[in-house]
């Protein structure tokens, strides 16, 4: 989660698990950014909101899996998971970039996780992105285009996130066996 909050040589700052899963973060977000599906899903977007339509989408993606039964089969699932991951970011506060540990205060308190299975999390979601936007819009129409095509980008979410798993499965042990490989000949 830390990944959008640590610029450039910054990320060296920290450990090589660390700095794996910041790796690994961003190259699901470029395979994101560049897929045919994500880009099928900006144009409902992109007449009113431009470049900020990507945004928009990743917040639109954020929905669909904090509701896809396949992965929360319940609410109490998902509640579970949203505590999980608040507690152990919690148990590394230490390392935590300033900006970032600023940021999860809010996260964790209004549950941010958790709130985007619901309509009112990603309309709060969506303001929270024209506040810190210089340029964006008001994004009460964004949340207008949302639920009028609801049904259409949850199709293509479905279509979506098999194949972004299975990209981040094949990163993560693309990124992790020599990291393993290089811990283990320092140990011997």
């Amino acid at each position: 989660m830390i990944s959008d909050f640590v610029k450039g040589k910054k990320q060296f700052e920290f450990e090589e698990m660390i700095r794996l899963g910041i790796k690994l973060h961003r190259s699901i977000d470029s395979f994101t950014d560049e897929h045919t599906i994500t880009k099928s899903m900006k144009r409902f977007y992109r007449d009113e909101y431009g470049l900020y339509s990507a945004v928009l989408v990743d917040v639109s993606y954020d929905y669909f899996l904090a509701n896809d039964e396949k992965i929360f089969p319940s609410k109490d699932a998902l509640k579970s998971f949203t505590k999980n991951t608040y507690q152990k970011i919690e148990n590394h506060q230490q390392i935590l970039p300033e900006n970032f540990a600023l940021a999860f205060s809010y996260i964790q308190k209004q549950d941010w996780l958790y709130h985007y299975s619901k309509e009112d999390g990603i309309a709060k979601s969506f303001a929270g992105l024209q506040r810190r936007s210089r340029y964006m819009k008001s994004t009460e129409e964004a949340m207008q285009i949302f639920k009028q095509n609801k049904n259409e980008m949850r199709s293509l979410y479905e279509d979506f996130f098999p194949q972004v798993n299975a990209y981040a499965l094949t990163k993560l042990e693309e990124l992790i066996n020599p990291a393993f490989i290089s811990l283990k000949q320092k140990i011997i």
